[in-house]
């Protein structure tokens, strides 16, 4: 399969799991590549990101601990998953 062939599909696919949602959250994303969320926290922790998705990350502070709120465009999963890191 061609790059654009195998883009094409992966965008299918992930519209198919998740109808009308443009952007996925870290556990939405993880269903797709196939990752748990403990690899993606030791994968954050090592900062290895290219092993996973472009990502916007935002810090939210409350009275406990912080945390922060991870979304992926499907288009930047569909390319992690095709190989293809030219686009």
């Amino acid at each position: 399969m061609k790059n654009k062939q195998k883009l094409e599909f992966y965008i299918a696919e992930i519209k198919k799991r998740y109808p009308n949602k443009l952007r996925l959250n870290a556990t939405e994303m993880l269903c797709c590549i196939n990752k748990s969320s403990s690899t993606f926290n030791r994968i954050k922790k090592a900062n290895n990101l290219h092993l996973i998705p472009k990502f916007t990350s935002t810090e939210c502070k409350r009275t406990g601990p912080d945390y922060s709120i991870y979304i992926f465009d499907i288009y930047d999963i569909a390319i992690f998953l095709s190989g293809d890191t030219n686009e």
